[in-house]
Parts: structure tokens; sequence; C-alpha cells
């Protein structure tokens, strides 16, 4: 089963991070470092209307295009890599680039768990052959979820830039509210050592993962 596992990424660190912003908004503030180790670095800053902070992470994988998308959409390994994951569950798939995803994330006492619906869009550059996937929530695609918190405002974006057919460097942003009551300071707090230890993690385990070459056909790797 292998559908949009990295957002639970997403739901489990912290509206739009990436999306335009108007004439009338703000200037976006500036990044902050708030992690770093072994080429994994995490930002963040302020949101516009929010306490909870937008988060920015880097690091460059050993990997190729298609095996980084295919392990980060792998629902089988998406609790091997990425803490307080409680699993997904594809709701709709409507084209190949398109996926909409139920997913869970166990909370630790005292805190609820929570749960998000999002719509997955994954698209690619044909001149620089950067792949984009963009996260949306849409909360109403299902009824609630007894025994745990939806997750209502968050979106996010990877992007995977080649650097050569075997080398990628990810650049991750999100920012969520998480619902229900989580103090702003502790969930960002969290948000930065949880990001760290999610690409380590990645880092680790692209290495000896096996995948289907002919999953993603609408995907070039670099030098293809």
């Amino acid at each position: 089963m292998k559908y949009c596992a990295l957002f639970i990424l997403i739901t489990c660190v912290s509206s739009s991070a990436w999306g335009d912003q108007s004439s009338a908004s703000p200037q976006p503030a500036s990044w902050r470092l708030e992690e770093s180790d072994q080429g994994v670095e995490v930002y963040s800053r302020d949101s516009f209307d929010s306490a909870y902070r937008e988060i920015k992470a880097q690091a460059t994988v050993q990997s190729s295009l298609k095996k980084l998308i295919s392990f980060l959409q792998d629902a089988d390994i998406n609790q091997q890599w990425v803490p307080y994951s409680g699993g997904v569950n594809i709701i709709d798939q409507p084209n190949s680039h398109t996926s909409y995803v139920h997913f869970l994330m166990n909370a630790r006492w005292p805190f609820e768990n929570r749960d998000s619906v999002a719509k997955f869009t994954l698209s690619q550059d044909t001149l620089s052959h950067v792949v984009t996937i963009t996260i949306l929530s849409i909360p109403d695609k299902i009824p609630p979820t007894l025994g745990r918190v939806r997750i209502t405002k968050f979106s996010g974006e990877w992007r995977l830039a080649p650097t050569d057919a075997n080398t990628t460097r990810i650049t991750y942003q999100s920012h969520i509210e998480p619902g229900g009551f989580i103090p702003a300071w502790l969930s960002n707090s969290l948000s930065y050592t949880t990001t760290l230890k999610s690409l380590h993690n990645l880092r680790s385990l692209i290495g000896d993962y096996s995948y289907d070459q002919e999953q993603y056909p609408f995907i070039s790797n670099a030098m293809e």
C-alpha cells in the first residue's frame, strides 16, 4: 500500500507555507535556524495570524527521484521513519497525480490523538526535473473519527530537486494548527526535533529501500 504516507510528517510536526501572498499581506518573516545535525537543517518563522510557527527543513539524500517519491508515499514503512504515525488510508485516487488521504497521529498523554484528511498533488517541472508535492487540508471529506481531534488548518509542500541521477535535495515546508489543547510553545518545540528525527530516519532507511521502478512513469529521473 503506497499512498502518501509522507503527510504524516506534516501533521505530526506542527495557511499555505508556499502559497502566493496578496499585495496587502505583510512580508514573510525571516527564517530562524532551530536545529542542525549531520546535514539536516530545520528552520522556523512567525506565521502571519497564528502562534504556531511555519517549519522548513532541508537535507540531501542519496536517492533518485522515483525512489524517493516511492519511499515518501509508502504507507507500509511510514511508521518506521515518522514519529507518532498511526497509519494512513486512501480515500480516493482520481488519477496518478492526485490522492485523498486519511491519516492518524498518535499523541502522548495527556494530549488527544488526532487525524487529518488531505489532498496530495504531485507534479514535475519538465526543465529542472524538480518534483513538487503539495498537500492541502480537506477536513470535511469524511465524517469525524471517534476519539480523535480532526486537524482542520494545515498545508505543506515537498520540493525534491535532483542534483544528479542518484542524489536529491529535499526542501520540506509546512504550517499547521493542531486543534484541541496543545500549547503553541510546546507544539513549536516538538516540531523542530520531530522534523529533524524524521529526515535522519529517512536518510538511514532509503538506501536499502526496494521499489517498483515502473510505478511513476510520468516522473523523469535526472540525467535520463
